[in-house]
């Protein structure tokens, strides 16, 4: 499965770019981070520097929780939205959880049971990454605050 990273997807029902709502992510075309925006790479902050953030996102994705906080780490993952997935034994992911590998090894047990004999071993490792375009995701830190129904 390809790596990923669960979010909360949603849709703006009005203004046409309307200000950023703390903790918002957006997928920008720069290499860095605009003013007001920190890169989702990871990092451990100081709750003490973006304190609205930390209220918004808590330590879902690292820190202490004291005096540090984590955001997201958006880096070769693919964004999920939370809850329940549509396919067959889905379980519900949850905000801040991640997954997947960015290689696997193919096992005969991958293979369907009607397959005819190889003859050779199939454990190699080999990339599991989908097609990509790089670009940066970036966590809005200034903007209106999320209501609590949405935290």
């Amino acid at each position: 499965m390809q790596p990923f990273r669960v979010l909360n997807f949603c849709i703006a029902l009005r203004g046409v770019n309307p200000t950023p709502m703390i903790g918002e992510i957006r997928m920008l075309a720069f290499s860095r981070a605009p003013q007001g925006w920190l890169p989702c790479d990871g990092g451990i902050y100081r709750i003490a520097d973006h304190d609205e953030l930390f209220m918004a996102i808590g330590a879902t994705y690292g820190g202490d929780g004291a005096s540090t906080f984590g955001v997201p780490d958006l880096r070769g993952q693919v964004p999920v939205h939370q809850g329940l997935g549509r396919s067959t034994g889905a379980r519900r992911r949850l905000v801040g959880e991640g997954g997947g590998k960015e290689t696997v090894a193919l096992e005969v047990s991958h293979l369907p049971a009607a397959m005819p004999a190889l003859g050779r071993t199939l454990a190699a490792v080999h990339d599991n990454m989908m097609p990509t375009l790089t670009a940066s995701y970036c966590i809005a830190t200034h903007g209106a605050f999320p209501t609590r129904s949405l935290c």
